[in-house]
């Protein structure tokens, strides 16, 4: 995870004048300068996450980088001392003395038990007691929808015996009441856990898993046609194997950049669970009789929330301050 992210363009504002006395004064100025490596010479005037600018009174020059060189730098440095203090705001000064916090906040956020009263978890499935082709049953309309479960299949895979032909395919919706960020929140980082439970996969098809966006009717409950309101842009990046999808804890996806931005600030963040390299892809597996492959995890509606599907974000909120450096820009050099 990309926990460098947490150092964006509004912490270096917030925190620019500290960051500043350190990379400038007599003693201090030798070590941070090695650790940002920072060969300059001469007064640091500004610093941005992938940029530095130093003066000599009258110009100033900048250094530009391809990446967040400084962030990566300033987080690995420091690693130990990060996750301290965002133990302390986790802990301590997000609950009760918000303004003793550093900005390390996260959110932690399950979809709602039965009663739903905000977000809603559960299959939704297409199923044709006669069977039919791969096309049909990934483009037909849903014909099950399932929101009240303490455990169930997330993707699920089942062959007809007529050959070349398919009786069931199932998804699964996900949505988390995000509203907690607000608008002012700058998100670095986000992770969608799932607490697997079993798999099953007799013929060897080997189904991976990933996620995407749900557009579902309601947002306190599935009906079948959900079915056909799950996206295909994969949100992390990065599926999940058949293999790797454990039965003993928790399955982290990683959201991506797209992931990411589908976060909502203010609202019901909506995500969607499907297999990814034959229901996605479009492709058929490779059919046999029997073919009866799923991956299986708990929901929401199981006792307490140890186990429960979960949405971990990280995130800063945005500063009222601002920085421009002052005199004449001149652009130098772009390192990589």
């Amino acid at each position: 995870m990309n926990h460098w992210r947490a150092f964006d363009k509004r912490f270096f504002i917030r925190h620019q004048d500290t960051i500043l006395f350190v990379l400038n004064a007599p003693i201090l100025s030798v070590l941070f300068r090695r650790i940002f490596r920072i060969c300059a010479k001469g007064t640091i005037a500004g610093i941005l996450p992938n940029a530095y600018f130093t003066t000599d009174g009258v110009t100033v020059t900048a250094d530009f980088r391809t990446h967040w060189k400084y962030s990566k730098r300033l987080y690995y440095a420091f690693r130990p001392l990060w996750w301290m203090f965002h133990a302390w705001d986790w802990c301590v000064a997000d609950r009760w003395m918000p303004e003793l916090s550093f900005g390390f906040a996260t959110l932690t956020v399950f979809p709602d038990a039965d009663p739903e009263v905000s977000t809603v978890d559960g299959h939704v499935e297409r199923t044709n007691a006669s069977g039919e082709s791969w096309a049909t049953i990934i483009a037909g309309a849903g014909t099950l929808a399932n929101s009240v479960e303490t455990s169930g299949s997330y993707i699920k895979i089942v062959s007809y015996p007529s050959a070349d032909n398919w009786q069931t395919l199932r998804r699964s919706i996900l949505l988390f009441d995000t509203s907690g960020l607000t608008s002012s929140a700058t998100i670095s980082a986000a992770v969608l856990s799932i607490y697997g439970l079993s798999k099953q996969d007799a013929a060897g098809i080997i189904p991976n898993v990933d996620i995407y966006t749900s557009t579902p009717a309601s947002n306190t409950d599935l009906v079948a046609a959900d079915y056909g309101q799950t996206g295909a842009t994969s949100q992390t990046g990065s599926p999940i194997t058949y293999d790797n999808w454990s039965i003993v804890g928790y399955n982290d996806f990683t959201l991506n950049s797209i992931g990411r931005g589908n976060v909502s600030l203010t609202g019901v963040s909506k995500f969607s669970v499907r297999n990814a390299n034959y229901d996605v892809a479009g492709v058929s597996p490779t059919w046999a009789d029997p073919i009866d492959s799923r991956l299986v995890g708990y929901r929401a509606d199981q006792s307490g929330t140890t186990s429960d599907p979960k949405l971990v974000v990280t995130y800063t909120l945005s500063s009222t301050s601002a920085w421009v450096p002052s005199g004449r820009i001149v652009f130098e050099s772009v390192g990589t």
